[in-house]
């Protein structure tokens, strides 16, 4: 029984390459994203009038 033929072998490893190829473009795409954050903005009206009443 041969369960690898050369056509299911040239398409198991084209998917493979496929799939390590897209999982580097993910990885890379993820790394290259920085967050910065510095608080809400909703709220800072009512933070500046409590700080100025205390």
């Amino acid at each position: 029984m041969v369960f690898f033929t050369k056509g299911w072998r040239r398409g198991f490893i084209v998917t493979l390459a496929v799939a390590t190829f897209s999982l580097s473009l993910i990885t890379s795409a993820v790394a290259a994203v920085t967050l910065n954050g510095s608080g809400a903005t909703f709220p800072k009206p009512l933070y500046d009038r409590y700080a100025s009443n205390h």
